[in-house]
């Protein structure tokens, strides 16, 4: 964060002509200080909300992989928020920072693939972190052919590691 040193060393050196008197130099840095702490909350809010957004578009990323549909369902999910705001806020005041909030969440496909890629990859960090400090896990094959005459490998491993009781099923091509 600047301090009144910076600020002043600054006008000191790049303003030195501009003020009338010491006054007049003292209240500009006076005015440029506190408008830089105006510029970083501003800033921070900016942040924080933003950091909501990127939140909320995991949650909607979560909810979509879940179900197992297809990430353009991201826009549509938002849109329904946005039609549903209107009879859900109407009484609050803040409706319309609630409506900005919403259309700020990024959910377009791209987005929604990614946020689930990230998520598939830190399960698979935390089931391969398990499984490394795990003490005991047992393991099971099976193989099927599915309705397009594919055989398939099935694996299931158990496993406690020190959170709690998990299992992790894989399956593959055979």
């Amino acid at each position: 964060m600047l301090s009144d040193s910076d600020v002043k060393r600054h006008f000191e050196t790049k303003h030195k002509t501009t003020f009338k008197d010491e006054a007049d130099k003292a209240e500009s840095i006076k005015r440029a200080v506190s408008g830089y702490g105006k510029q970083a909350n501003t800033l921070k809010a900016f942040a924080t909300a933003n950091n909501d957004s990127t939140e909320a578009s995991y949650r909607i990323a979560h909810c979509i992989a879940k179900h197992g549909k297809p990430f353009t369902d991201g826009e549509y999910i938002k849109e329904a928020f946005l039609c549903s705001s209107e009879v859900l806020f109407n009484s609050l005041p803040n409706k319309e920072t609630i409506k900005s909030r919403i259309k700020a969440i990024p959910v377009s496909a791209r987005s929604v693939e990614r946020r689930i890629e990230e998520l598939a990859e830190n399960v698979c960090v935390q089931q391969t972190a398990g499984l490394k400090e795990a003490t005991v896990f047992s393991v099971a094959l099976d193989e099927s052919v599915d309705v397009n005459d594919i055989p398939r490998l099935a694996v299931m491993v158990r496993y406690c590691d020190s959170t709690k009781r998990r299992a992790l099923l894989l399956k593959t091509n055979a």
